[in-house]
């Protein structure tokens, strides 16, 4: 069985890249959007298991300004979670280095905005940072403990949320409960990490969150897919619903960096009444672009009012300068993964999956011609797992991204 090599190596599991589906993507952090996903049994029965969503940093190596309230930050992207989802838990494991623990406040930004404090000035006088220090939102788990520490502060805490000072307006800690981040899962995760006395520094070495839910009620709509293109100066988005029950429509929104969303379109329902048992497609046209940046997601709303969001993808601009891959869904898939490859010309791609043991399941080649390329990827056949999608030309990679089986 053939292995597939990446830059002279074995795939390795943390292995991913840019796919230009996701949200926004800090400089240097070489992670990718689609999370890895983990499931605790290989069959779902009646009982409601709960799945696990692990996005890591991998080297960051930032230093961390000396008496500084800008402090630093870093965003893992989350997507590929059910949009009815509900979260069990949070763990955020972080790396840092600083001669002066007490100095160090932490806290985590979700993609609802709201914040939490993780811990700040503990350690007094230690010269020791923290280690794969976990703070979970179990609030069970111990506390912070006091005092100087011997050697970097390592183990599983509970979030030190009432200690938090607000270091700077325009970032204010807005909650004190855990549970207050809990109502979107997909989108931006932010990390911040500030020096609030001078004359020492230190350096975020790496970070991870990972987050534990459970399969939610039945949407009013169900999304199974959306995907947005540049055509021309407009940006054009599709999406499709499986079913419809009691759906007024979907509220289109639109960021300049994948944070801040705002309205600018309500699409209404397709469905007789809000409700359809057929699949139902839908467009719209974006021609008010601004910036080389656009994140889109939907909110759908249900006839009572409630709503849930969709995943949020990104479109930028300009002409595509080389092969790429723009988006491939649904992930997670069942028989069928469809891709979307750009080309700046016509061509041949090479498509292989891959395990992650770096054993080559299957290879085909596919015609491409300037522009968008709609690419259906059969993955019926496929044991459900973690698969790599392999994009070569000319037998060089252009691209490898995750994708889950279901």
């Amino acid at each position: 069985m053939r292995k597939v090599l990446l830059s002279g190596a074995l795939v390795a599991f943390a292995f991913t890249s840019y796919s230009g589906s996701g949200p926004a993507r800090i400089p240097g952090n070489n992670t990718g959007f689609n999370p890895v996903k983990s499931v605790n049994a290989p069959f779902r029965d009646q009982t409601v298991l709960s799945t696990d969503i692990i996005q890591s940093s991998g080297a960051l190596n930032l230093a961390i300004p000396d008496d500084d309230a800008t402090g630093i930050s870093s965003v893992l992207a989350i997507a590929g979670a059910p949009v009815n989802a509900i979260i069990d838990s949070v763990v955020v494991t972080f790396s840092i280095t600083h001669t002066w623990l007490e100095d160090v406040e932490v806290n985590l930004q979700a993609p609802n905005g709201q914040i939490i404090n993780l811990v700040a000035d503990r350690g007094e006088g230690s010269i020791y940072g923290c280690n794969n220090t976990r703070v979970s939102s179990v609030n069970t788990e111990a506390v912070f403990p006091s005092g100087a520490y011997a050697s970097p502060l390592t183990g599983t805490y509970r979030a030190d949320a009432t200690a938090q000072v607000n270091l700077i307006a325009s970032t204010p800690v807005t909650t004190s409960t855990f549970s207050s981040l809990f109502s979107v899962i997909n989108g931006n995760w932010m990390l911040r990490v500030y020096d609030d006395q001078g004359a020492d520094d230190g350096t975020l070495i790496q970070w991870s969150v990972k987050i534990s839910y459970s399969p939610g009620a039945p949407l009013p709509a169900a999304i199974t897919t959306f995907s947005g293109l540049r055509s021309g100066t407009s940006n054009i988005l599709s999406w499709t619903t499986q079913t419809e029950q009691n759906n007024s429509g979907f509220d289109v929104q639109r960021s300049s960096d994948g944070m801040d969303f705002r309205s600018i379109a309500f699409i209404p329902s397709a469905a007789a009444g809000g409700s359809s048992a057929q699949s139902l497609r839908y467009n719209f046209t974006d021609d008010q672009l601004q910036g080389a940046y656009q994140y889109y997601r939907l909110r759908q709303v249900d006839l009572d009012g409630r709503h849930a969001f969709s995943n949020v993808i990104m479109i930028r601009d300009g002409a595509v300068s080389g092969t790429r891959l723009h988006t491939m869904f649904p992930n997670p898939v069942h028989d069928v993964l469809n891709v979307q490859v750009e080309s700046p010309g016509s061509g041949t791609a090479v498509l292989e999956v891959a395990d992650f043991s770096g054993n080559m399941i299957s290879r085909s080649s596919r015609r491409l011609e300037k522009g968008a390329n709609a690419l259906a990827l059969p993955t019926a056949h496929l044991p459900a797992g973690v698969y790599l999608l392999v994009i070569r030309q000319d037998e060089r990679i252009i691209q490898a991204e995750k994708f889950i089986k279901l």
